[in-house]
């Protein structure tokens, strides 16, 4: 996997209650620290595409598993406060006076370490950013079906997730992802590239050990609406919207972030995707 990439370093950080979490460090140390947040489907192995691009570009990339996802210990309480919490203390861990965010997804924890831990937040990139589930989201495909199912019967989430860890193959993952994907050509050709598959691959896998908690207390949070508080100011926020994104329409993007992040820059980018 880190061909052409630097070496990941792993590290558990303990947090104040016993519980763990996990950090990969792909350095180099002196460079500046950028937080590369996974989405509610995946854990925090990023593509090494995006890791080498910020290495490039004079960036130390980071990634931690949000609590209950991948190696990270459950935490109680909000699922999105709760990994904010996680990312302070990865800060304290780390002696970094600030850090700048990349949500791949995610939004939501971006937006609790902003609003919860002002000062250690930097400037942040938004990349599609979740909207909650509802009667008008968008429903075409293999997604919007499980999401539309999921809001109708949002206690459904656990079984849902334990079905479909029970079946996570990389054959069943590649299939799954393509049918997801369809209505989305940009997507479709990304993972036309092996080395791409393969790192989603591995941002998946880890949900087939039934460490699902994460992804059941998010994705049940969406279903059942998350009334997120606005920042005071997200002029340090930039949102980019892909117009293919086969999850969500761009305008609901647009019409649910842009009262919650006044003075953030968005851009819909009409040759993108998810």
């Amino acid at each position: 996997w880190s061909e052409n990439v630097r070496g990941e370093s792993l590290r558990l950080i303990p947090r104040e209650d016993g519980g763990r979490i996990a950090l990969s460090d792909f350095g180099p140390i002196n460079a500046r620290p950028v937080l590369i947040v996974h989405s509610s489907a995946t854990t925090r192995h990023p593509a090494r595409s995006l890791v080498r691009a910020l290495q490039a570009h004079g960036f130390r990339p980071l990634a931690i598993d949000r609590p209950g996802f991948g190696l990270s210990d459950t935490r109680d309480g909000d699922p999105f406060e709760s990994a904010a919490h996680d990312m302070a203390r990865v800060c304290a861990a780390l002696g970094l006076p600030k850090i700048q965010l990349i949500a791949r997804g995610g939004a939501h924890a971006a937006l609790a370490f902003a609003r919860l831990y002002p000062h250690l937040c930097g400037r942040v990139v938004a990349l599609n950013p979740d909207t909650v589930i509802d009667a008008n989201s968008k429903r075409e495909g293999v997604l919007g079906a499980a999401k539309h199912a999921l809001w109708r019967r949002p206690h459904f989430v656990e079984k849902f997730a334990r079905i479909v860890s029970a079946q996570a193959t990389q054959r069943r993952v590649t299939q799954l992802l393509r049918a997801a994907m369809r209505s989305s050509p940009p997507d479709l050709a990304v993972f036309e590239d092996e080395r791409e598959l393969a790192d989603y691959h591995r941002a998946v896998m880890l949900f087939a050990t039934g460490r699902l908690s994460g992804f059941i207390a998010e994705q049940r949070a969406y279903a059942e609406g998350i009334d997120a508080p606005p920042l005071a100011n997200a002029r340090d926020w930039v949102l980019l919207i892909g117009a293919f994104d086969p999850l969500h329409h761009a305008d609901d993007m647009i019409a649910y972030w842009r009262p919650r992040l006044p003075g953030a820059r968005l851009q819909t980018l009409g040759d993108a995707g998810r």
